[in-house]
């Protein structure tokens, strides 16, 4: 399914940069505006100060809404002009969700991207396809610079095609940042695409302001991972309350009880929650639904 229309931050005298968006799970691209530039825009060419990024990390300034729209083009701004952004992907699991291959991962997780449509295809639609930085910052949770020289030894054939891939269209130069869950067990993670594709002036943002970049993701990620997730999965208010009771410990026949509905009507709504959410078992969906906010 399409995302519906984007919402737009207000700002006044908003100028609108072009965007490519590039839609989660179901592999549809959308061409549209998205990415409103206020009056603190500035030109993009120019590197701000450490000081100017540093207000525009800054975690409390990062929206309360509900609109997964309106917060994705808020950060794609946001980024865009203090670190040489101008391409993001994120991508969030369940812990115990893994189970391999990045690549395989993608199929359980829920994905955003503003990545170019013509690279995603080349892909076959999944940016994870060999993908050394990804699988390194999941496996250990350490910020993972794309254009790392040091990584090319490490890699596999495929790997190393992909390089080669990212080169061909403007991908080179980037780097991936975790996401944790309260426990600090990672859950996913961003990717961000370098938008001047010059090494040393992303390799010098990186170094000033690694630490805010992460903290800002994973705060966005708290604010984020709900409202996206219910876009996503889109589960019936009846559907989101028998997980919820689920959640909480009770049998299909209490949950009957307590919502005045025979067992069988409670396992219909348990069915169609799990394929909404993907999932094999009504364990699995009760699990999806509290790591996305969704009970």
């Amino acid at each position: 399914k399409k995302f519906a229309k984007t919402a737009r931050a207000k700002e006044p005298n908003a100028t609108v940069r072009p965007w490519t968006l590039f839609s989660h799970n179901t592999g549809i691209s959308l061409d549209r505006p998205a990415v409103p530039a206020g009056p603190r825009a500035h030109d993009m060419n120019k590197p701000m100060s450490k000081e100017d990024v540093q207000k525009i990390l800054d975690t409390r300034r990062i929206p309360n809404s509900d609109d997964a729209d309106y917060l994705w083009n808020w950060l794609a701004g946001e980024l865009a002009e203090s670190c040489d952004v101008d391409g993001v992907f994120y991508l969030a699991y369940p812990v115990g969700e893994s189970g391999g291959k990045p690549e395989k991962l993608i199929e359980r997780a829920i994905w955003h991207t503003s990545y170019p449509e013509r690279y995603l295809n080349a892909l076959t639609g999944n940016p994870l396809t060999n993908d050394y930085s990804a699988n390194h910052v999941l496996e250990t949770g350490h910020v993972s610079r794309w254009h790392d020289p040091e990584s090319l030894p490490k890699m596999t054939k495929g790997e190393r095609e992909r390089i080669e891939l990212d080169e061909k269209y403007g991908m080179a130069v980037g780097a991936c940042f975790p996401i944790f869950t309260s426990s600090h067990r990672i859950c996913g993670g961003f990717g961000l695409r370098s938008n001047s594709q010059d090494r040393d002036r992303f390799d010098q943002v990186i170094n000033d302001h690694s630490d805010s970049i992460g903290d800002f993701l994973r705060a966005f990620d708290e604010k984020f991972r709900g409202p996206f997730a219910r876009t996503q999965f889109r589960l019936a208010p009846q559907e989101a309350k028998v997980l919820a009771y689920l959640a909480g410990g009770l049998a299909v026949q209490q949950v009957a009880h307590a919502m005045t509905l025979s067992p069988k009507t409670v396992e219909a709504y348990m069915a169609s929650a799990r394929k909404k959410t993907a999932s094999t078992t009504s364990a699995e969906a009760v699990a999806k639904a509290i790591f996305f906010n969704l009970v």
